[in-house]
């Protein structure tokens, strides 16, 4: 579902684009903070997943959710990373 893409022309609306991108990621973080472990494990643990917003100033966000190990290769701790962009 791509959509064309409205890209910022001036400093002040880089600015918002990149205000909204960083509030997306929160709001992502917070929705994968309520999901458990194994859900986490399953979903994401060595692969990337994207997902296509349309922000409230009508740019598009690209979402990207991943999730590996803190150690390589031993189970333990998950590290989930939310790339909005």
């Amino acid at each position: 579902m791509s959509q064309d893409r409205a890209v910022p022309q001036d400093s002040e609306s880089l600015q918002a684009r990149d205000l909204e991108a960083h509030k997306i990621a929160e709001g992502r973080e917070a929705e994968l903070r309520t999901e458990s472990y194994d859900s986490l494990v399953a979903s994401y643990l060595d692969r990337t997943v994207r997902n296509e917003i349309v922000g409230a100033n009508g740019f598009v966000f690209d979402i990207e959710v991943e999730a590996f190990w803190e150690t390589p290769g031993e189970p333990g701790t998950l590290v989930v990373h939310v790339i909005a962009g």
